[in-house]
């Protein structure tokens, strides 16, 4: 099982209860995999605060909607 896609579908909202109770009953045992999901915890916000600062051009966005 890969425990890196379900950190990522966690993260995404995508994972199931069940999946979930995996993850985390690994992560309980595994100092490796907690290291690994406070990368990608921190990496998802840093990208989600980047994401924030970022606005597209008015006209792009114009041309894009009023088509």
């Amino acid at each position: 099982m890969s425990y890196s896609k379900l950190i990522h579908e966690y993260l995404d909202g995508q994972l199931n209860m069940v999946r979930e109770d995996v993850l985390f009953a690994e992560l309980a045992k595994n100092s490796d995999l907690r290291v690994e999901f406070n990368q990608q915890v921190q990496l998802q916000n840093v990208a989600m605060s980047d994401m924030m600062t970022i606005s597209p051009p008015t006209d792009s966005t114009n041309a894009i909607f009023s088509s």
